[in-house]
């Protein structure tokens, strides 16, 4: 029994030492299986993707990453399965592949892409409304980085318009809240969302009308000094807008009323508080 043992165990120990030597003899036919084996994967995730059959390119190019993640495809392979990701709208997915392409390779020419496309990520949510003010900060971040790591890239002058757009958006939204404070009479909370539309969106389309509107909000309230530098502002830089000739009606009567003589009754109440 223990001869028999020894006799099996010498097969197998030679058996081994052979696939040892086989692969130690010819390395280079492990080496041009290993490319095959990538290829065809890589293939056949590209060919999911030009069908449009995203989250299975996806699942193709992650394989392509888990198992030969030094190959030479594996870093187009991460970016590919990011664009996928995107494409198959899942955003978060995205947004991670894409961050860990950028942080891996910062230098590489396909980088501002990925800043983009974190950026896009981020910016393709902002309609969901639990996440709005954290996607539109997240996108402004990223496509802020394009604009200000790779000015001379393909991608910073979409990243500005895009930019621009989301912080058009923003303002819109404060607006329509003051807008919704104003006609409920509380005139404070409506000037507060008004005022950070003027300093923090000063570049928007919604400025004119926040200085409209803040105008309004004073003459509710009588603050006169207000008033009348709000209307300075928007005469100075909104000359021609519609919002500045509708302010010029306004001030007309909010001067009236504030040079019209006070009556009796009037001074007696002004007396009393």
């Amino acid at each position: 029994m223990f001869h028999s043992t020894n006799k099996f165990f010498v097969i197998l120990c030679c058996l081994l030492l052979s696939a040892c030597s086989k692969r130690i003899a010819d390395p280079e036919n492990d080496s041009a299986n290993e490319k095959v084996k990538v290829e065809k994967l890589y293939e056949t995730a590209a060919k999911n993707m030009y069908s449009k059959s995203f989250k299975k390119a996806a699942r193709g190019f992650e394989k392509v990453c888990e198992n030969f993640p030094y190959s030479k495809w594996a870093m187009q392979a991460r970016l590919m399965g990011a664009y996928c990701k995107y494409q198959a709208h899942l955003y978060e997915d995205a947004i991670d592949e894409f961050t860990i392409f950028a942080k891996l390779h910062p230098f590489h020419k396909d980088t501002p892409y990925a800043y983009y496309m974190i950026g896009l990520a981020h910016y393709e949510r902002i309609s969901i409304v639990e996440r709005d003010q954290e996607d539109s900060a997240k996108a402004i971040e990223a496509f802020q980085t394009v604009i200000e790591r790779f000015p001379a890239s393909n991608y910073a002058k979409d990243a500005k318009f895009k930019i621009d757009f989301i912080k058009n958006h923003l303002a819109a939204k404060e607006m329509q809240v003051g807008r919704f404070y104003q006609k409920e009479k509380s005139y404070l909370a409506a000037i507060n969302r008004f005022k950070n539309v003027v300093t923090t969106y000063q570049t928007t389309e919604q400025t004119p009308e926040a200085l409209l509107r803040l105008m309004e909000c004073y003459a509710a309230l009588n603050i006169k000094e207000e008033f009348l530098s709000i209307f300075s502002i928007l005469k100075l830089n909104h000359p021609k807008s519609s919002w500045y000739k509708q302010a010029e009606g306004i001030h007309e009567e909010f001067i009236k009323l504030s040079l019209k003589p006070i009556s009796s009754s009037q001074k007696e109440k002004k007396a009393q508080n």
